[in-house]
């Protein structure tokens, strides 16, 4: 800024005191000059000057182009990446001399100087006076404005190299309407980068800079002067001769200026502290066309049942590079508020958070794929939670309580987590909790919390990356951070119960080989949100729908509207992708038999097994306790201690009685093991601890100063009658199994143990 500023101080010294003879102004010119030497800046004589951002693709694909702060279209492109035909082409045409002169050419100076006295007109300007003049605006119509071009020129090629001149005089050489440099004239006019104009199309453009307004848009113009330099051209190139046998490209802008991936660019374009002038992101364009088209088609044929926008996000699972990524269906569609980044918003993801529940619980050893859970109504003192469908299964394995999203299971895990809660793993690995987790209760587990796209596909992404959470990046030759959160035995073991090989989760499975798809679906409280979140081959896709104003749709169901769409764009990235799964099992996991129904190790009396993965040494492994042997006599009916002749044994299932509870609620039949006779009195032990189920573990109670009753419920196994609850030691009350009593509880602590009449 300071040398244009000098330059524009000595032309208003030169224009506008007259009084002055000419020699003064000479020397005014020439002092000028001396200080401008030592004022023109190292890094280059562009250092001060604007150029268009451009953001580019992973392989070097533009993705989008900005204005120069002075709106113009200027690409920066270094010598080194310009095509040697066009360095060439403009010497010949402009400055055949370039390299021998000291900025100007003084043979070329006196026959311009004696065609203006003959009243003719003959260019003499040098390229380096070129840029001079381009550079500082100057009016070299008058002697002294010509001579202080000179001077600059001098200057120009004493504080730089012949290179930088040249590369900085092809970056803002005038190439027609707001186009400047090459690098913006071979990607508008013929969508190409600079490195790669052929011959033909350098000679082209060489000869637009004198004119370039009328040999922009008159074609014969334009071609009688590339005939001219064609002519001078083939007698250093013979071998080019039919070079323009073919080539009748027109210069005009014949396609609309890249727009892909607008949200992303826009955010990158917009960062104070990304300085530089061409960016190249990690988005694969063929990708990112694949999402926006899929995206757009999917939401103009679903529009009847009120779907009108979403987002989507694609990113490399081990390296957390954004591949492509959609902030909504239509930039431009001001009804949806297409500006919206959806990538970035806060929306609640319902179950799409599950499968991370349930990776901790597994590094806990709470849990194997296998492992028994119960989906058995279950209560917070008043607050009695739900599942989607209002039903309840009763026992069902892990596996199945993650794929079908039950809340009950959910939450009895969380409740298990004790001190290592769910809201705590959230928060220390970076999602936004303002509030205390008093505050958000239940919220956390059954999805009720907000979360960004982006944070979820990176939580989704651990579980392919052995457990690593990686930080999001979408530049290139940017640091990302990396932390570990689940182990690679559980990160490995969740993202198989996701797994498309599972015949229960109809959530992954389509019909797509030799690659499976992992994927958990996501509903809103409200309906407001509709999520699909999975992975596929080295990628981990999530897909969101709905409105970004909040408003609900019975239609923002995850299976029914986000799903879809996200085997839309996996079927279509993998119809030009040879795709193979990349979820590799890690050591330190083997493979045990388990009962079928308990999922536990099988005794001799369960009549089924299946196979699971376990973790040797932290996974729960014990021996099943649901199938019993008992002796039955057939006279009374009953169970029996005696062996006699009439007894018999008999394998039955000891199911605690709050699950044979669930199954008389919902019709399922069970042979129950009969009573004992009285000969069992002092030889009966209960398999199963009594579980409280009421109150709820690891929650706090806030009660009244006066007190509040406390209900206390507990699960017990088939043999027991009695319950006896004792707060602090001291007996308070005594229950049947499955029975709810209550206990007056004032503010404080208590130890509540419940102990059952088998002792």
């Amino acid at each position: 800024m300071k040398v244009k500023w000098i330059i524009k101080k000595i032309l208003l010294l030169t224009s506008h005191y007259r009084i002055l003879p000419n020699p003064y102004k000479i020397l005014i010119v020439i002092a000028g000059a001396i200080i401008l030497i030592r004022l023109l800046s190292i890094n280059g004589p562009l250092s001060d000057h604007s150029f268009s951002r451009a953001v580019y693709d992973r392989n070097g694909k533009l993705l989008r182009l900005s204005l120069s702060s002075d709106e113009k279209y200027r690409i920066f492109s270094d010598i080194k990446d310009i095509t040697p035909s066009m360095k060439e082409a403009i010497l010949l045409r402009e400055d055949r001399y370039f390299y021998f002169h000291p900025g100007f050419n003084p043979a070329a100076l006196i026959k311009a100087a004696i065609s203006f006295r003959t009243g003719s007109r003959r260019g003499a300007s040098t390229i380096t006076m070129q840029l001079a003049r381009l550079l500082y605006h100057l009016d070299t119509k008058t002697i002294h404005g010509k001579l202080f071009q000179i001077f600059i020129s001098i200057a120009l090629e004493i504080r730089y190299s012949k290179n930088q001149i040249l590369e900085a005089y092809l970056n803002i050489l005038p190439l027609g309407k707001n186009i400047e440099g090459v690098g913006a004239a071979s990607f508008l006019y013929f969508q190409k980068s600079a490195s790669q104009l052929n011959p033909a199309e350098s000679l082209t453009l060489a000869v637009i800079p004198p004119r370039p307004s009328s040999r922009r848009t008159n074609e014969e113009e334009l071609k009688h002067f590339r005939q001219i330099l064609f002519n001078e051209w083939i007698l250093k190139h013979p071998e080019d001769k039919n070079l323009f046998v073919t080539f009748d490209k027109k210069i005009e802008v014949t396609a609309s200026l890249p727009f892909f991936a607008p949200h992303l660019t826009e955010r990158i374009l917009h960062r104070e502290n990304i300085g530089r002038i061409k960016l190249k992101t990690t988005v694969d364009l063929a990708l990112q066309t694949v999402l926006e088209q899929q995206l757009k088609s999917y939401i103009e044929s679903r529009t009847s049942s009120g779907i009108m926008n979403g987002s989507a996000i694609l990113i490399n699972g081990f390296t957390a590079e954004v591949h492509a990524i959609a902030g909504s269906s239509d930039f431009f569609n001001s009804n949806i508020e297409g500006q919206v980044d959806g990538t970035r918003a806060r929306r609640s993801p319902g179950s799409a958070l599950k499968p991370l529940l349930y990776a901790l619980a597994m590094d806990r050893g709470l849990i194997h794929p296998s492992t028994v859970l119960l989906d058995v109504p279950l209560q917070f003192s008043t607050y009695r939670p739900e599942n989607f469908e209002n039903e309840f299964y009763g026992p069902i394995t892990a596996r199945q309580a993650l794929i079908m999203s039950r809340n009950i299971p959910a939450l009895r895990l969380s409740a298990r987590l004790r001190k290592e809660s769910f809201y705590k793993f959230l928060k220390e690995n970076g999602v936004h909790l303002p509030e205390e987790e008093n505050y958000y209760g239940q919220a956390p587990i059954l999805g009720g919390i907000e979360v960004t796209m982006e944070e979820l596909v990176l939580f989704y992404a651990s579980l392919l990356n052995g457990g690593m959470l990686n930080s999001l990046k979408y530049l290139e030759n940017t640091h990302i951070s990396k932390k570990r959160i689940f182990s690679p035995q559980a990160a490995y073991l969740t993202l198989q119960m996701l797994s498309s090989e599972d015949e229960l989760n109809t959530e992954s499975s389509f019909a797509l080989k030799p690659f499976s798809t992992y994927a958990k679906t996501g509903t809103s409280s409200g309906y407001r949100d509709a999520w699909t979140a999975g992975v596929f081959g080295p990628y981990v896709l999530v897909v969101w729908i709905g409105n970004f104003n909040g408003s609900p749709n019975p239609s923002f169901i995850g299976r029914e509207a986000a799903l879809p769409l996200f085997h839309n764009i996996v079927s279509a990235i993998a119809s030009f992708n040879d795709l193979k799964d990349e979820a590799l099992r890690p050591e330190g996991i083997s493979e045990i038999d388990v009962c079928t129904t308990s999922g536990m190790i099988p005794k001799n009396f369960c009549p089924h097994r299946k196979k699971t993965l376990f973790i040797p040494g932290k996974s729960p492994i014990e021996p099943c306790n649901i199938h019993r042997e008992v002796l039955i006599d057939l006279t009374t009916g009953k169970r029996t201690c005696n062996p006699k002749e009439n007894t018999v044994k008999e394998v039955y299932e000891f199911w605690s009685s709050e699950v044979v509870k669930t199954f008389h609620e919902l019709g399922i039949t069970k042979s129950i093991p009969p009573d004992h006779d009285g000969s069992c009195k002092d030889n009966i032990k209960s398999m199963q601890d009594p579980e409280i189920t009421l109150p709820v573990r690891s929650v706090t109670y806030y009660i009244k100063m006066t007190g509040e009753d406390i209900p206390l419920r507990a699960s017990t196994d088939p043999s027991v009658e009695f319950v006896y609850w004792f707060v602090n030691d001291n007996f308070i009350a005594r229950s049947t199994p499955g029975e709810t009593v209550y206990w007056k509880g004032f503010p404080g602590s208590y130890d509540l143990r419940a102990v059952d009449s088998d002792g």
